[in-house]
């Protein structure tokens, strides 16, 4: 798809996304992965990274927590416009930048974020995912903790066998997702890069959403939107069980999250 084209879909999708779903408090998977973040990296009187922001959800989640700055850095820069919207409906916008670029090639010095997230990103980067690594040690401070998260192909393999889904190779729409990586591939890459410690977790080890997508091609959106509201808070509950039974889970889940640490 033609970047003009992508960027004009992205503005769409993200204010559809933020309107509809996190109006309703998110997904339940949405919820977990936050989550996950910031119970793994304390964001408090940091300067934060959020690559790959997109509407800024992250970004404005860290604001909130108690970050000193936030840099919200994306592709497309209609996604990071409707974030800064956002950002200023809240009355947070001086809190939070934004800047259009790629990540394989950031704009910035060495050592100057304390904290680099990235968000469902590498799932859709066909290359350069060793140089985008490397760029995010560079730009870190020492000490400075990178937290990347990607989607586990091992339930959507299963979804796949199930009929739930179309598998591994499942888009969003069908255009954005280059990959899902299979827990041994995502360390395999991640340890590839100057990135030397590594700590792998699965994140969300409930699968409803499956049930829910598939209820949701036979219902109208508000009967949808209804069922959501009655999953969520049992769904949440549940997570929240399994994460303190087996918080350093390696393969289950629907994302793997990664905490990198450079020294």
């Amino acid at each position: 798809m033609p970047e003009g084209k992508f960027d004009e879909f992205a503005v769409k999708m993200g204010k559809r996304y933020d309107e509809l779903w996190l109006a309703n408090k998110g997904y339940p998977h949405q919820i977990d992965e936050t989550e996950s973040f910031f119970e793994n990296i304390d964001v408090r009187g940091k300067v934060v990274l959020d690559l790959g922001a997109g509407t800024l959800r992250f970004s404005l989640d860290s604001v909130d927590r108690g970050s000193k700055e936030v840099v919200g850095l994306d592709l497309y820069d209609g996604m990071l416009k409707w974030g800064m919207v956002k950002a200023r409906n809240l009355g947070v916008e001086d809190k939070i930048s934004v800047i259009v670029a790629d990540g394989r090639h950031l704009p910035f010095r060495q050592n100057v974020f304390d904290i680099v997230v990235s968000i469902e990103l590498f799932e859709h980067i066909d290359k350069g995912q060793v140089l985008l690594l490397n760029e995010i040690h560079r730009i870190l401070k020492s000490p400075g903790v990178a937290a990347i998260n990607t989607w586990n192909a091992i339930p959507w393999a299963i979804s796949g066998m199930l009929g739930f889904s179309k598998g591994v190779l499942e888009s969003w729409d069908g255009r954005f997702y280059y990959r899902f990586y299979y827990p041994w591939e995502f360390k395999y890459l991640l340890l590839s890069s100057r990135f030397k410690k590594l700590r792998l977790i699965g994140v969300h080890n409930t699968y409803f959403l499956l049930l829910v997508k598939k209820l949701m091609r036979f219902t109208e959106l508000p009967k949808a939107q209804s069922l959501f509201r009655l999953i969520i808070p049992l769904e949440i509950a549940i997570n929240k069980a399994i994460r303190k039974i087996s918080p350093v889970n390696r393969t289950t889940g629907m994302f793997l999250l990664a905490i990198l640490k450079k020294n």
